[in-house]
């Protein structure tokens, strides 16, 4: 029996390249979903000085 494996990495990379943040979950997409959103809110000054928040889905 196959059971469907969804795997999604969040990552929180600053301007100079370091990563600041990474989480990964699996099989939880609105855990992930919220925590981008919630990363997205404690580092908006990162964003707006070219930092980005990745979400990948594997």
């Amino acid at each position: 029996m196959n059971i469907p494996t969804i795997i999604q990495v969040l990552t929180v990379v600053a301007p100079d390249t370091t990563v600041i943040y990474q989480q990964v979950y699996v099989n939880n997409h609105y855990a992930a979903t919220a925590d981008r959103d919630r990363q997205a809110n404690l580092h908006k000054n990162l964003l707006l000085n070219g930092g980005m928040i990745c979400l990948k889905q594997f």
